[in-house]
């Protein structure tokens, strides 16, 4: 089998880092609005590749992003006078409820700003970077930032914080790099999660 190399510029036989297992990290929706064809399409181009991966033999691992910062997203929230964040988790939550959209059999979701941060994260604890104050980068300095911001922030019943915070230990400071944030963290975020009341779009005119 062979597929396109973006760095190369050209079609090369797959070759796998370990025997018969392949790990797929696609891009996904932009999050400034419903889902639209666009969104559909590679969503389709890349589970038909997992299927046809794993009709080969193969164990795959199928990780898809939330493009959650963007020029669109931050359009979107001055026209609404809100901030992007709010912006973006209100069509993440949207789009993990279904609305508009199908669920794809094995199909793993993050954000993309979570993972980038996470894996910068690890990457300056294993280098031992030191910041412009002078200060050493260090898991003891991140697990105590970590208690600082789960003692400041805002609780409530039935909060995820402590989940949240337990997801951060595990993908960002451990001595081994996990492959995805999102493996680690569906344990927590499929266990005992209430279902969101579902809420219908806004009726659009039609076109004239």
């Amino acid at each position: 089998m062979k597929i396109y190399n973006t760095l190369t510029r050209q079609k090369e036989e797959l070759k796998t880092i370990k025997p018969n297992e392949v790990k797929i990290y696609a891009c996904g929706p932009t999050v400034y609005n419903y889902i639209h064809i666009g969104n559909a399409r590679p969503i389709c181009i890349f589970d038909i590749l997992r299927r046809y991966l794993e009709y080969r033999g193969y164990q795959v691992t199928f990780v898809q992003n939330f493009t959650d910062i963007d020029d669109k997203i931050i359009n979107k929230a001055n026209e609404e006078g809100a901030d992007y964040l709010t912006v973006a988790l209100r069509y993440i939550e949207s789009w993990l409820r279904g609305v508009g959209a199908v669920a794809i059999d094995n199909l793993m979701e993050d954000a993309a700003t979570a993972e980038i941060s996470r894996s910068q994260l690890w990457q300056w604890i294993a280098q031992e970077t030191v910041t412009d104050s002078g200060t050493r980068v260090t898991r003891g300095l991140v697990g105590a930032l970590l208690e600082g911001a789960l003692s400041d922030a805002p609780r409530f019943e039935g909060d995820r914080f402590s989940a949240a915070a337990e997801i951060l230990r595990r993908v960002a400071l451990e001595d081994e790099f996990p492959t995805f944030l999102t493996i680690p963290a569906y344990a927590h975020h499929l266990c005992e999660r209430p279902v969101a009341p579902r809420v219908e779009r806004e009726a659009r005119p039609a076109a004239a």
